[in-house]
């Protein structure tokens, strides 16, 4: 599947991006025991069935099966993702989740969970 290599409003390439981390802080102490973090991506392989689609030859009506195809192709998937935690300058708990490459335009959903 080939991406956009510019961006069409500006003409200015766009890149896939990694290393994408993010920082939370003010985490509740009772939270550094049971802390998880997911990400849910939509791209051209995660959440999109037109790939499936255009592989069965773009049919005008689709069977029953590729429609069952195309709708689990489509379903957002959730991620579990590593969780570094921290102390900030105040004192308070901070945590880091590092985010897979990410494709232009994509989207991704970032979840943290505690259990107190």
């Amino acid at each position: 599947m080939q991406v956009d290599a510019e961006d069409p409003s500006t003409g200015l390439p766009v890149a896939t991006e990694t290393g994408v981390t993010l920082a939370f802080t003010g985490i509740p102490k009772a939270a550094t025991l049971a802390l998880n973090a997911s990400v849910t991506l939509l791209d051209s392989t995660h959440g999109w069935a037109k790939p499936v689609w255009l592989a069965a030859g773009s049919p005008t009506y689709p069977s029953a099966a590729l429609v069952q195809a195309e709708l689990d192709a489509s379903a957002l998937v959730a991620q579990g993702v590593p969780v570094v935690m921290g102390t900030a300058p105040d004192g308070s708990l901070t945590a880091s989740v590092t985010l897979p490459p990410l494709e232009p335009y994509a989207v991704a959903r970032v979840t943290l969970q505690y259990a107190a």
